[in-house]
Parts: C-alpha cells; sequence; structure tokens
C-alpha cells in the first residue's frame, strides 16, 4: 500500500493500493486499486480499478474500472503533482467479465460478457453487450446499445418471406448487428416463421443514397408447428441500396437490391418422404447437393422494403 504515488513497479501476492498516480506496472494476485490515474500497465486476477484514466492498459480475470477524468490540482513546489493525462493515449483494458470506463477510451475493449464506455474511440468487442455514448469505431457483441450511434429498423419483403422486419444496432454506420425475424403463410395452411441475427455495413451514404451489405441466418420453423427441432437455416445475403425520398440525409429510406440464399436444412417432411422445406417452392435453384439427411440449396431473389 503507497499512500501517495508509485514510479516504477509494484508486485504482490495479494493486493496493491495507491493513494494517487501509477506511472509503471502494478501486478497483483487478486487485485489493484488506484486513486487517480495511470500510465503503464494494471495487471490482476481479479479486478482493477482506477478512478481516474488510464494511459496503457488494464488485464483482469474478473472486471477492470476507470473513472471519468478530473482536473488536475495545481501543483506546489513541495508536492508530486502528476498532470492530467493527454488525450488521445492509447488505452486497452481486457477482462473475463467486464469492462467499465466512464471517459474516454482510445484504444480497445474485450470481455467476456459486457463493456461499458463514455466515447469509445477504438474497438470495443464483447462476448455479449456493449454499451456506450458515441463510437468512432467499431462496437462488435450480440447486442450493441450506443446512444449515439446506429440504430434503425428495417421492414422488407424478399422472394422467401412476404414481411420480414429486423432491429439494427451499432456503433456507427460501418459496422452493426442487427435481429431479424420473419413470417409467411397469411390464410394458408403451410405456415412458416424464422428468427435470426445479422451482420452488415454501410458501405458509402450520400445525401439521398445509400449501399449496405447485409449477411443475416435464420433459423425457419414450419407447418405451424412450434420449433423445429431440425437443422433448418436459411442464409441470406443482401445488397440494400438506399434512396430517402422526403429530404436529403433522411433517416427514411427505401431501400432494395439483390439477394443470395443458401439453406441447409435436415428437415424430414412425411409428405414428401424426403429432406424438404417449404422455401423451396417455385425457386430456381443455382445449387442442389447434399446427401439423405442433408441438403444445401442455393438460389437468387429480391429485396425492397423501408427503413427508418
Amino acid at each position: 500500500m503507497d499512500r501517495d504515488s508509485v514510479r516504477g513497479i509494484q508486485v504482490a501476492g495479494l493486493a496493491n493500493i495507491v493513494g494517487r498516480n501509477l506511472t509503471g506496472f502494478q501486478s497483483a494476485g487478486l487485485l489493484n486499486v488506484l486513486g487517480g490515474t495511470a500510465t503503464g500497465w494494471q495487471a490482476a486476477g481479479l479486478f482493477n480499478v482506477a478512478t481516474q484514466p488510464v494511459s496503457g492498459a488494464q488485464t483482469a480475470g474478473l472486471f477492470n474500472y476507470v473513472g471519468p477524468a478530473k482536473k488536475a490540482p495545481q501543483s506546489t513546489d513541495s508536492e508530486i503533482t502528476d498532470a492530467k493525462m493527454p488525450p488521445g493515449r492509447p488505452t486497452m483494458q481486457a477482462a473475463g467479465f467486464f469492462n467499465v470506463a466512464l471517459g474516454e477510451v482510445w484504444g480497445t475493449q474485450a470481455a467476456g460478457l459486457f463493456n461499458v464506455g463514455g466515447t469509445v474511440r477504438g474497438v470495443q468487442v464483447a462476448g455479449l453487450l456493449n454499451i456506450a455514448d458515441s463510437v468512432a469505431g467499431v462496437s462488435s457483441a450480440p447486442l450493441n446499445f450506443v446512444r449515439r450511434g446506429y440504430h434503425r429498423v428495417e421492414v422488407i419483403n424478399t422472394e422467401s418471406w412476404p414481411v420480414s422486419a429486423s432491429l439494427k444496432l451499432g456503433g456507427s454506420p460501418s459496422f452493426y448487428t442487427f435481429f431479424t425475424g420473419a413470417y409467411n403463410g397469411f390464410g394458408s395452411r403451410d405456415r412458416h416463421w424464422g428468427l435470426g441475427y445479422g451482420v452488415g455495413t454501410e458501405v458509402f451514404a450520400r445525401r439521398r443514397v445509400s449501399l449496405s451489405l447485409d449477411a443475416a441466418t435464420m433459423h425457419v420453423n414450419e407447418e405451424s408447428r412450434g420449433w423445429t427441432e431440425d437443422l433448418n437455416l436459411h442464409n441470406q445475403l443482401r445488397l440494400l441500396v438506399g434512396f430517402a425520398p422526403l429530404k436529403a440525409g433522411g433517416r427514411l429510406r427505401l431501400v432494395a437490391g439483390p439477394t443470395v440464399s443458401v439453406l441447409v436444412t435436415q428437415r424430414y417432411d412425411t409428405e414428401r418422404a424426403q429432406v424438404y422445406s417449404s422455401l423451396l417452392q417455385n425457386r430456381s435453384l443455382w445449387l442442389d447437393d447434399g446427401s439423405a439427411t442433408t441438403r444445401v440449396l442455393g438460389w437468387v431473389g429480391y429485396i425492397v422494403g423501408v427503413r427508418l
């Protein structure tokens, strides 16, 4: 335990506690706690805590925490005062469970569960969730909630699905993830529906025209019998050209473009006595391969819809 600042190396079997700032390397079997800023590396078996920004790296088995920047106090000749960290210094947080950085993150946050950041200028990667105020870079996780990020709802029609909807979330248009669902069979006996997930990028966006590329995969459930236990995956690559009809740069866009689909199915149809999916009706296939238990089929189609 050091009530003031550390310049150099601090190593402990259990814990390190520093009242003010760290310049160097800090390693402990359980935890590191820092009352000020850090320039260097904190490594702990359980967690690292720094109440002010870190310029360098934090690695921990459970979690890392970095507080917001504070105004540097006035220095005197009789005390050692580390100046406030200059902006734009690289930072890395890596933890088994989660990372929290309440100020700016210039670099990378990587966690097994989730990341929380203020302004992220770099990359957020998590196994479940990313949360940030704004991101100038990439947020990659199944769920990405960025307050000043990319939020869109898309309702479309394709050759395979009369109605499909997607919720797109990301740090910026350059990379987003989305949840998607689809339904077919209004008023008919052969109803089927799908749920899935996808990733995408907006290749470019002008005042009225945009171009996006999406890749989605959905598990298809057929004939109103609940969840289909057999493998029945509809994979689709979508090229979407968007047009803003009301005003230049508006969020409302009409979208349309071609699609390429690949269905991988092991669903056995008792009526046809073969592996089959109702998505194949009236399809002109460019791919038809597989075995008696698994079929891989491909076709080309279209997509039209609206994005809000």
